[in-house]
Protein backbone atom coordinates (compact mmCIF):
# COMPACT_ATOMS: atom_id res chain seq x y z
CA UNK A 1 0.00 0.00 0.00
CA UNK A 2 1.08 3.49 -0.73
CA UNK A 3 0.33 6.44 1.13
CA UNK A 4 0.52 10.01 0.24
CA UNK A 5 -0.49 12.47 2.61
CA UNK A 6 -1.87 15.96 2.78
CA UNK A 7 -0.02 18.99 4.56
CA UNK A 8 -3.33 21.07 4.28
CA UNK A 9 -5.99 18.86 5.53
CA UNK A 10 -6.68 15.36 7.18
CA UNK A 11 -10.00 14.98 7.29
CA UNK A 12 -10.90 15.20 3.47
CA UNK A 13 -10.15 11.53 3.01
CA UNK A 14 -10.22 10.01 -1.22
CA UNK A 15 -9.03 6.43 -1.46
CA UNK A 16 -7.58 5.05 -5.00
CA UNK A 17 -8.05 1.17 -5.45
CA UNK A 18 -6.56 0.99 -8.87
CA UNK A 19 -3.26 -1.23 -9.83
CA UNK A 20 -1.72 0.88 -12.09
CA UNK A 21 1.05 2.46 -10.01
CA UNK A 22 1.85 5.51 -12.64
CA UNK A 23 -2.16 6.37 -13.01
CA UNK A 24 -2.68 6.15 -9.14
CA UNK A 25 -0.08 8.18 -7.90
CA UNK A 26 -0.55 11.02 -10.91
CA UNK A 27 -4.04 11.46 -9.70
CA UNK A 28 -3.24 11.00 -6.20
CA UNK A 29 -0.03 13.94 -6.22
CA UNK A 30 -2.57 16.21 -7.87
CA UNK A 31 -5.24 15.77 -5.44
CA UNK A 32 -3.30 16.51 -2.56
CA UNK A 33 -2.27 19.78 -4.11
CA UNK A 34 -5.56 20.74 -3.35
CA UNK A 35 -5.54 19.75 0.43
CA UNK A 36 -6.60 16.05 0.53
CA UNK A 37 -5.60 13.39 2.23
CA UNK A 38 -5.16 10.16 -0.37
CA UNK A 39 -4.42 6.14 -0.19
CA UNK A 40 -3.40 4.37 -2.69
CA UNK A 41 -4.09 0.56 -2.12
CA UNK A 42 -3.74 -2.24 -5.14
CA UNK A 43 -6.09 -4.96 -4.38
CA UNK A 44 -9.94 -5.53 -3.24
CA UNK A 45 -9.45 -6.92 0.09
CA UNK A 46 -7.01 -4.05 1.12
CA UNK A 47 -9.67 -1.65 -0.32
CA UNK A 48 -12.33 -3.12 1.95
CA UNK A 49 -10.10 -2.64 5.40
CA UNK A 50 -9.32 1.08 4.58
CA UNK A 51 -13.61 1.90 3.70
CA UNK A 52 -14.10 0.05 6.61
CA UNK A 53 -11.62 1.77 9.26
CA UNK A 54 -10.02 4.64 7.10
CA UNK A 55 -13.46 5.77 6.31
CA UNK A 56 -12.57 7.86 2.94
CA UNK A 57 -15.40 9.90 1.37
CA UNK A 58 -14.89 9.64 -1.86
CA UNK A 59 -13.80 5.80 -3.56
CA UNK A 60 -12.25 5.94 -6.94
CA UNK A 61 -12.09 2.34 -8.21
CA UNK A 62 -10.50 0.59 -11.23
CA UNK A 63 -12.85 -1.62 -13.23
CA UNK A 64 -10.45 -4.60 -13.16
CA UNK A 65 -7.94 -5.72 -10.15
CA UNK A 66 -6.47 -8.73 -9.00
CA UNK A 67 -8.64 -10.92 -6.78
CA UNK A 68 -11.58 -9.42 -8.80
CA UNK A 69 -13.30 -6.66 -9.76
CA UNK A 70 -14.76 -3.22 -9.07
CA UNK A 71 -18.57 -4.46 -8.46
CA UNK A 72 -17.29 -6.66 -5.17
CA UNK A 73 -15.98 -3.46 -3.76
CA UNK A 74 -19.68 -1.10 -4.84
CA UNK A 75 -21.27 -4.18 -3.04
CA UNK A 76 -19.22 -4.58 -0.15
CA UNK A 77 -19.64 -0.06 0.69
CA UNK A 78 -23.48 -0.74 0.42
CA UNK A 79 -23.94 -3.88 2.41
CA UNK A 80 -21.59 -1.77 5.04
CA UNK A 81 -22.93 1.65 5.19
CA UNK A 82 -26.79 2.37 5.53
CA UNK A 83 -27.65 5.86 4.92
CA UNK A 84 -23.51 8.56 4.75
CA UNK A 85 -21.51 6.24 2.06
CA UNK A 86 -18.71 7.42 0.44
CA UNK A 87 -19.08 8.89 -3.28
CA UNK A 88 -17.92 5.89 -5.30
CA UNK A 89 -16.54 6.47 -9.11
CA UNK A 90 -15.16 3.44 -11.16
CA UNK A 91 -12.32 4.00 -13.95
CA UNK A 92 -11.71 2.32 -17.04
CA UNK A 93 -10.56 2.12 -20.09
CA UNK A 94 -13.73 1.02 -21.80
CA UNK A 95 -17.60 1.20 -21.39
CA UNK A 96 -19.16 -1.26 -22.15
CA UNK A 97 -23.09 -0.21 -21.55
CA UNK A 98 -24.25 -3.34 -19.61
CA UNK A 99 -21.31 -3.42 -17.31
CA UNK A 100 -21.99 0.61 -17.01
CA UNK A 101 -25.51 -0.26 -16.27
CA UNK A 102 -24.95 -3.28 -13.85
CA UNK A 103 -22.46 -0.95 -11.90
CA UNK A 104 -25.09 2.15 -11.18
CA UNK A 105 -27.75 -0.27 -10.64
CA UNK A 106 -25.33 -1.59 -7.63
CA UNK A 107 -24.86 1.56 -6.59
CA UNK A 108 -22.01 3.17 -8.65
CA UNK A 109 -22.32 7.08 -8.67
CA UNK A 110 -20.11 7.85 -11.45
CA UNK A 111 -18.07 6.11 -14.39
CA UNK A 112 -15.10 7.88 -15.41
CA UNK A 113 -13.42 6.60 -18.50
CA UNK A 114 -9.50 6.62 -19.04
CA UNK A 115 -7.56 8.30 -19.76
CA UNK A 116 -9.23 11.31 -18.18
CA UNK A 117 -8.84 15.05 -17.02
CA UNK A 118 -7.03 15.41 -13.65
CA UNK A 119 -9.53 18.52 -13.70
CA UNK A 120 -12.42 16.08 -13.75
CA UNK A 121 -11.86 14.11 -11.58
CA UNK A 122 -11.06 16.72 -8.85
CA UNK A 123 -14.32 18.45 -9.98
CA UNK A 124 -15.76 15.00 -9.01
CA UNK A 125 -14.20 15.09 -5.19
CA UNK A 126 -15.51 18.56 -5.15
CA UNK A 127 -18.64 18.17 -5.90
CA UNK A 128 -19.35 15.16 -3.92
CA UNK A 129 -16.93 14.63 -1.03
CA UNK A 130 -18.57 17.59 0.86
CA UNK A 131 -18.04 16.69 4.50
CA UNK A 132 -16.31 13.49 6.38
CA UNK A 133 -18.67 10.32 6.70
CA UNK A 134 -20.40 9.16 9.84
CA UNK A 135 -18.22 6.23 11.26
CA UNK A 136 -19.41 2.91 10.52
CA UNK A 137 -22.62 1.02 11.40
CA UNK A 138 -20.24 -0.69 13.42
CA UNK A 139 -19.10 1.89 16.13
CA UNK A 140 -21.27 2.78 19.03
CA UNK A 141 -23.84 6.14 17.40
CA UNK A 142 -21.90 8.31 20.55
CA UNK A 143 -18.96 8.48 18.45
CA UNK A 144 -20.80 9.51 15.65
CA UNK A 145 -20.72 13.24 14.18
CA UNK A 146 -22.04 14.71 11.42
CA UNK A 147 -20.38 17.98 10.21
CA UNK A 148 -22.58 21.09 8.67
CA UNK A 149 -21.77 22.39 5.69
CA UNK A 150 -21.38 26.58 6.13
CA UNK A 151 -22.11 28.56 3.46
CA UNK A 152 -18.70 29.86 3.57
CA UNK A 153 -17.86 25.53 2.22
CA UNK A 154 -20.51 25.73 -0.85
CA UNK A 155 -18.55 29.12 -1.83
CA UNK A 156 -15.14 27.52 -1.85
CA UNK A 157 -16.44 24.52 -3.72
CA UNK A 158 -17.52 26.65 -6.37
CA UNK A 159 -14.51 28.54 -6.63
CA UNK A 160 -12.49 26.26 -6.45
CA UNK A 161 -14.60 24.63 -9.49
CA UNK A 162 -14.57 27.84 -11.23
CA UNK A 163 -10.81 27.90 -11.19
CA UNK A 164 -10.50 24.84 -12.65
CA UNK A 165 -13.15 25.64 -15.23
CA UNK A 166 -11.06 28.45 -16.11
CA UNK A 167 -7.74 26.83 -16.03
CA UNK A 168 -8.85 24.07 -18.78
CA UNK A 169 -10.52 26.47 -20.60
CA UNK A 170 -6.90 28.10 -20.95
CA UNK A 171 -5.62 24.93 -22.55
CA UNK A 172 -3.63 26.00 -25.85
CA UNK A 173 -5.11 22.46 -27.29
CA UNK A 174 -8.54 23.73 -28.48
CA UNK A 175 -10.59 19.94 -29.36
CA UNK A 176 -8.64 18.61 -26.44
CA UNK A 177 -9.51 21.80 -23.82
CA UNK A 178 -13.28 21.66 -24.88
CA UNK A 179 -13.78 18.11 -24.82
CA UNK A 180 -12.38 18.10 -21.19
CA UNK A 181 -14.82 20.96 -20.17
CA UNK A 182 -18.44 19.07 -22.13
CA UNK A 183 -16.72 16.63 -19.41
CA UNK A 184 -16.83 18.32 -16.37
CA UNK A 185 -19.67 20.09 -16.61
CA UNK A 186 -21.68 17.12 -17.19
CA UNK A 187 -20.08 15.40 -14.30
CA UNK A 188 -21.61 18.85 -12.27
CA UNK A 189 -24.74 18.88 -13.44
CA UNK A 190 -25.07 14.90 -13.47
CA UNK A 191 -26.07 15.54 -16.84
CA UNK A 192 -26.82 12.72 -19.61
CA UNK A 193 -24.68 14.93 -22.45
CA UNK A 194 -23.33 18.15 -22.66
CA UNK A 195 -22.26 19.30 -26.11
CA UNK A 196 -20.74 22.33 -27.42
CA UNK A 197 -22.80 23.09 -31.37
CA UNK A 198 -21.51 25.47 -33.59
CA UNK A 199 -24.25 27.31 -35.46
CA UNK A 200 -23.52 27.28 -38.89
CA UNK A 201 -27.26 28.41 -40.21
CA UNK A 202 -30.80 28.05 -39.66
CA UNK A 203 -31.25 24.76 -41.08
CA UNK A 204 -27.11 23.08 -40.12
CA UNK A 205 -24.62 22.66 -36.94
CA UNK A 206 -21.99 21.14 -35.98
CA UNK A 207 -20.81 19.79 -33.10
CA UNK A 208 -17.58 21.01 -31.25
CA UNK A 209 -17.22 18.77 -28.59
CA UNK A 210 -19.22 16.22 -26.64
CA UNK A 211 -18.88 14.95 -23.23
CA UNK A 212 -19.69 11.50 -24.42
CA UNK A 213 -17.52 10.89 -27.54
CA UNK A 214 -14.28 12.76 -27.92
CA UNK A 215 -14.64 11.87 -31.57
CA UNK A 216 -17.31 13.73 -32.23
CA UNK A 217 -15.69 16.90 -33.65
CA UNK A 218 -16.72 18.07 -36.81
CA UNK A 219 -20.01 15.87 -36.64
CA UNK A 220 -22.83 17.74 -38.53
CA UNK A 221 -26.83 17.96 -37.27
CA UNK A 222 -29.96 18.69 -38.67
CA UNK A 223 -31.21 21.56 -37.13
CA UNK A 224 -35.08 21.25 -38.20
CA UNK A 225 -34.52 17.89 -35.38
CA UNK A 226 -33.49 20.38 -32.69
CA UNK A 227 -36.36 23.40 -32.45
CA UNK A 228 -34.50 24.64 -29.19
CA UNK A 229 -31.20 25.05 -30.62
CA UNK A 230 -33.34 27.49 -33.33
CA UNK A 231 -34.90 29.42 -30.38
CA UNK A 232 -31.71 30.12 -28.81
CA UNK A 233 -30.33 31.13 -32.23
CA UNK A 234 -33.17 33.50 -32.98
CA UNK A 235 -33.16 35.03 -29.32
CA UNK A 236 -30.11 35.08 -28.59
CA UNK A 237 -31.42 34.02 -24.87
CA UNK A 238 -31.42 30.67 -22.81
CA UNK A 239 -33.61 28.40 -23.30
CA UNK A 240 -34.42 25.88 -20.09
CA UNK A 241 -37.26 23.22 -20.79
CA UNK A 242 -37.79 21.23 -17.33
CA UNK A 243 -39.79 18.68 -18.79
CA UNK A 244 -39.55 17.97 -22.67
CA UNK A 245 -42.82 16.38 -22.68
CA UNK A 246 -44.44 19.21 -21.54
CA UNK A 247 -43.08 21.52 -23.62
CA UNK A 248 -44.81 23.09 -26.62
CA UNK A 249 -41.18 23.85 -28.41
CA UNK A 250 -40.55 20.95 -29.14
CA UNK A 251 -43.90 19.65 -30.03
CA UNK A 252 -42.84 18.79 -33.39
CA UNK A 253 -40.42 16.21 -32.10
CA UNK A 254 -41.73 14.78 -29.21
CA UNK A 255 -42.79 11.49 -30.39
CA UNK A 256 -38.54 11.54 -31.36
CA UNK A 257 -38.30 12.57 -27.52
CA UNK A 258 -40.20 9.70 -26.15
CA UNK A 259 -37.70 7.08 -25.52
CA UNK A 260 -34.58 9.32 -24.60
CA UNK A 261 -32.91 8.88 -21.48
CA UNK A 262 -33.04 12.68 -21.24
CA UNK A 263 -36.25 14.63 -19.45
CA UNK A 264 -34.78 18.28 -19.10
CA UNK A 265 -32.85 20.37 -21.29
CA UNK A 266 -31.04 23.61 -20.74
CA UNK A 267 -29.49 25.74 -24.04
CA UNK A 268 -27.06 28.50 -23.66
CA UNK A 269 -25.94 30.77 -26.41
CA UNK A 270 -21.81 30.77 -27.10
CA UNK A 271 -20.41 34.04 -28.57
CA UNK A 272 -17.18 34.61 -30.41
CA UNK A 273 -15.70 38.07 -30.38
CA UNK A 274 -18.87 39.21 -29.82
CA UNK A 275 -21.04 37.62 -32.57
CA UNK A 276 -23.35 34.49 -31.93
CA UNK A 277 -21.48 31.04 -31.95
CA UNK A 278 -23.74 28.51 -31.25
CA UNK A 279 -24.82 26.60 -27.91
CA UNK A 280 -23.96 25.05 -24.86
CA UNK A 281 -26.62 22.26 -24.52
CA UNK A 282 -27.24 20.28 -21.47
CA UNK A 283 -29.56 17.19 -21.40
CA UNK A 284 -30.29 15.77 -18.13
CA UNK A 285 -32.79 13.71 -16.36
CA UNK A 286 -35.66 15.65 -14.40
CA UNK A 287 -34.48 18.13 -12.19
CA UNK A 288 -36.67 19.67 -9.69
CA UNK A 289 -37.45 23.66 -9.02
CA UNK A 290 -34.22 24.19 -7.08
CA UNK A 291 -31.77 21.91 -9.45
CA UNK A 292 -33.31 24.41 -12.44
CA UNK A 293 -33.01 27.35 -11.05
CA UNK A 294 -29.12 26.37 -10.13
CA UNK A 295 -28.20 25.21 -12.90
CA UNK A 296 -29.58 28.50 -15.08
CA UNK A 297 -27.16 30.31 -13.17
CA UNK A 298 -24.43 27.61 -13.60
CA UNK A 299 -25.18 27.15 -17.27
CA UNK A 300 -24.78 30.71 -18.08
CA UNK A 301 -21.12 31.28 -16.45
CA UNK A 302 -20.06 28.02 -18.19
CA UNK A 303 -21.52 29.16 -21.35
CA UNK A 304 -19.12 32.81 -20.67
CA UNK A 305 -16.03 30.84 -19.87
CA UNK A 306 -16.55 28.70 -23.44
CA UNK A 307 -16.74 32.03 -25.55
CA UNK A 308 -14.08 33.04 -23.62
CA UNK A 309 -12.07 30.25 -24.58
CA UNK A 310 -12.78 29.81 -28.64
CA UNK A 311 -12.56 33.87 -28.63
CA UNK A 312 -8.92 33.56 -27.51
CA UNK A 313 -7.59 29.85 -28.47
CA UNK A 314 -4.21 31.04 -27.40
Amino acid sequence: MVEIKSRINSRRRILIADDDTHCARQLANYLTQYGYEVLIVRTISEAKEKVLFWHPQTVFINLLLPETNAMSLVRYIHSKFVTEKPFITVMSKQAVPETVDSLRRAGTDHYLLKPFALEEALGIVIENAKQPMKEAPLVSPAKVTVAIETPKDASMRELHLLNLFLKQAMNVEMEKSLFNLMRMINAKVNGIRCSLIRCVNDDSAIIMASNDDEHAHGLPIDLSQYPEIRAVWERHKAVVIPDVQASELLNKVKRKLLHTPFETIAIFPVYCRGTFYGVLSLRMEKKEADDISYIEKFGNVCSRIISLSITNPN
